[in-house]
């Protein structure tokens, strides 16, 4: 049973300053217990634990909150082009409130105000989910956008104080010219690339510059190669989105999809990238590259960029080997959440949300040379191209985005308990209850129904595509191995290995094999 959260109750246990400050407040004194807005109010404190602590932690964030759903009684939906000249004007705001001369305080400081943005903004996007008053499609717009804008926002900033030290770096001169000024270019894969980021979503980037040469220096002196420029910036960077303090955190960030992955270089130049995808790159790595952005810093040196590794993504051929690709992919995550108890998880488990990407993808990957209408990033529109072109059969397209769609609801109703990095269904009774309020739903047999009854879609049409037909019946041990063989990380090499009941002596030099330098080079 869910614990009704009442507002005078919270009110009541709140210190002196902080009633005062909410007294104070207009649209808090406007609220009433038959209103709609303390209604909504209400359900989104019961809904999210994340938003609770937010209320007691910081008042004004509340504040802000309640004079911001007073003005949604009036607007018939929420305006994108508001919201983008809002989120602009903020992180502006972000900008101009930092002492650029300060050096490591000027950092702090644009982790503190970043982390303070963040949320300001999950206030109102769970608060606005949580009462329906913003589809799903428009809020995962929304939190990319964001995040491409606070990421823009502290390379802007980091990249002045680094410059204050080493000067700008410049590209090889000509001629006895001035090579040309260089920028990062921060790209984003994944979700964040195709604008379809969930509530707690973690970022994956790469970053990397257009080609070598040095700073100018300052007064003659501190200047660097500029990969050490960069490696610099981009770990200032990594550090002022993803590192936890007392303020929390703007986005987790994954760099593992750069080239060579964790043992590689944080950042390289336009000609190392094209050769590494070019000599090295392998198929998992075409399909992160499907929906590969430039997300923040030199927009125009990374469309450039993109346009040269288009030819590794998008084969001229009709490409049948990504289905191969994809079930081997598909293998391997299978085996991931068999051993880790992922069943219930709306992502990873059967019919789930992966599953839905992985239907776009194959297609892409085919048949993307030679179609430049499938070289898009955002999942919807390439699953209405495949139905509108005959690839996917009529109907499918209504039935596989109804299921994504409840499916990345679902998502957002689980991350909003607790702002945690998590697609599985909670599983105690109080989160339970939380989650199942979050999405109107009034008892658990209702959501299960529906639950089953949209992953049966989704394996239908995974099934196939994907599917493997031997997949059920092939047992064999060559099949264990092969998948085992596919693990991208040592952990979970291992663990597949004893599940084979290979020796530990033996499973040590097994991973030692697979993952040394030289045979990572040939993979």
């Amino acid at each position: 049973m869910l614990i009704a959260v009442d507002l005078p109750a919270i009110f009541e246990k709140l210190d002196q300053q902080t009633q005062t400050a909410l007294t104070d407040c207009e649209p808090f004194q406007q609220l009433s217990d038959s209103s709609a807005g303390y209604t909504r109010l209400l359900k989104t404190l019961n809904c999210s634990h994340y938003c609770l602590k937010l209320l007691k932690s910081d008042v004004n964030h509340f504040v802000d909150l309640v004079a911001w759903d007073q003005q949604l009684e009036s607007a018939a939906e929420l305006d994108k082009q508001a919201f983008e000249h809002y989120l602009t004007s903020h992180l502006e705001g972000v900008i101009d409130a930092i002492d650029q001369k300060a050096g490591s305080q000027a950092e702090m400081q644009l982790e503190r105000l970043l982390r303070d943005a963040r949320k300001h903004f999950m206030l109102r996007w769970i608060h606005a989910d949580a009462n329906r008053l913003i589809s799903a499609e428009q809020l995962v717009q929304e939190l990319s956008d964001f995040a491409a804008a606070a990421l823009d926002c502290a390379l802007s900033v980091l990249h002045q104080l680094l410059v204050q030290k080493h000067g700008e770096p410049r590209g090889e001169a000509q001629d006895d010219q001035l090579g040309e000024l260089q920028r990062m270019v921060v790209l984003a894969m994944g979700k964040l690339g195709a604008g379809e980021l969930n509530l707690s979503s973690d970022i994956d980037l790469i970053v990397c510059y257009s080609e070598n040469g040095k700073t100018e220096g300052v007064n003659g002196n501190h200047s660097i190669e500029n990969q050490q420029f960069f490696l610099k910036l981009g770990q200032k960077l990594i550090k002022a989105i993803d590192r936890v303090t007392a303020d929390g955190f703007v986005f987790r960030v994954d760099m593992r999809l750069r080239p060579w992955g964790q043992s590689g270089a944080l950042a390289l130049n336009f000609d190392a990238m094209e050769y590494y995808y070019e000599q090295h790159g392998r198929e998992w790595e075409r399909f992160a590259m499907v929906k590969a952005k430039p997300i923040a810093g030199d927009m125009l040196a990374g469309k450039a960029l993109m346009d040269r590794l288009k030819p590794f993504v998008y084969r001229r051929y009709t490409d049948f080997s990504a289905i191969q690709a994809l079930r081997d992919m598909k293998a391997m995550i299978n085996r991931e959440v068999k051993r880790k108890g992922k069943d219930n998880d709306v992502k990873l488990g059967l019919g789930g949300i992966r599953e839905i990407e992985f239907i776009g993808q194959a297609f892409q990957l085919i048949y993307g040379g030679r179609d430049e209408k499938l070289q898009r990033r955002k999942l919807m529109k390439v699953l209405a191209y495949l139905e509108e072109s005959g690839i996917l059969p009529q109907g499918a397209n209504l039935e596989l985005s109804n299921a994504y769609w409840f499916l990345r609801n679902a998502e957002h109703a689980i991350q909003a308990l607790d702002d945690q990095q998590t697609q599985r269904l909670p599983s105690d009774e109080e989160a339970i209850a939380r989650f199942l309020c979050y999405l109107d739903y009034s008892n658990s047999s209702s959501f299960n129904h529906d639950f089953e009854q949209h992953r049966a879609i989704v394996r239908k049409y995974f099934s196939m595509v994907v599917a493997d037909p031997q997949e059920e019946s092939d047992d064999t041990d060559q099949a264990s191995y092969r998948q085992a063989w596919l693990s991208r990380d040592e952990e979970s090499f291992s663990a597949d290995l004893q599940e084979l009941g290979i020796a530990a002596e033996s499973i040590n030099q097994l991973v030692k094999l697979k993952f040394s330098d030289k045979l990572t080079q040939l993979q």
